[in-house]
Parts: C-alpha cells; structure tokens; sequence
C-alpha cells in the first residue's frame, strides 16, 4: 500500500508503527508540500499527525480532502483522543494506529 504520512513532529515515530511492507513518503516540514504530494502521486491511505500542531495537521487535511482528485483517499488523523469530531479524517491515536493495519479493518 502507498501511503502519505504528514508528521509536523521531527521526533515523531509514527512512521515506524507503519509495518514495513507498506511504502510510506513522509513530510515532515509544510502541509502544502503534502497537498501537493498528494495530488501528484498516487495514494492509497494518508496519515496526518494532529498532536503537535493539530492546525496546520487540520488545514492539511481539509485543503486534500477538498481537492476532488484526492477527496476519497481514506484518511486517518493521529490525535490524542479519538473520541474527537473531525470534519476530514478519522481520528485515532498512537495506540490505536497499529490496528488499522490489521487484516479487515475498514478502509485499509
């Protein structure tokens, strides 16, 4: 699976609970460079990390999520409660993002 990782945070370790067989293009630095990304490749799953800067991971989302080409990619947002409303993703959080990879789990 091909998948857009957008991690604000430079000590992050999200990538590393992505299991190894996925191929992962992580940007660290400006969600426009991922709207771009994300428009220009093609993805099957985008992971946006919320927690540490939950607006720019937000704006990220929505500007993907408003594009049509990009609009029905599944889209998981790492937060710190994943009892939140999001208007642009699912949320989930640290513990729970592992799971999405398991077998039958809805969108992946």
């Amino acid at each position: 699976m091909r998948i857009l990782l957008v991690d604000f945070d430079k000590n992050s370790q999200i990538q590393n609970l992505i299991p190894s067989s996925h191929v992962v293009t992580l940007e660290k630095n400006d969600g426009g460079k991922a709207w771009k990304l994300s428009g220009e490749k093609i993805f099957e799953l985008i992971i946006i990390n919320c927690i540490t800067k939950p607006s720019h991971g937000l704006q990220t989302a929505r500007a993907i999520k408003k594009r049509k080409k990009t609009a029905s990619i599944p889209m998981y947002l790492v937060v710190n409660d994943s009892c939140q409303i999001l208007d642009c993703g699912i949320p989930v959080t640290l513990i729970e993002l592992p799971e999405i990879f398991k077998i039958g789990r809805a969108h992946v």
